[in-house]
């Protein structure tokens, strides 16, 4: 689809501008504008792991992958901005 689009870097206003039918199925825009974005898979210990899952219960009130990603990401930001 970036090949499609002709860069790599695609968002939804490039979907739009090229195909309208991307507006009714907003799960498929979002599947095409995430799919080549850069992931990082981290191995971790138990005990941090579930240090991680209270964290992420305490402060959003369940656990489920999106919020474990948004934890993430929220984390890799302080840490950047600690560190640049």
């Amino acid at each position: 689809m970036s090949e499609f689009l002709g860069k790599p870097k695609r968002t939804d206003e490039d979907l739009y501008s090229r195909m309208r039918i991307y507006k009714k199925l907003p799960k498929l825009r979002k599947f095409f504008v995430n799919n080549d974005k850069p992931r990082i898979h981290v191995i971790v210990d138990y005990d941090l792991f579930e240090d991680l899952e209270k964290a992420v219960l305490k402060k959003y009130g369940n656990v489920t992958n999106d919020n474990i990603n948004n934890a993430a990401i929220e984390a890799l930001k302080l840490w950047i901005k600690e560190n640049k």
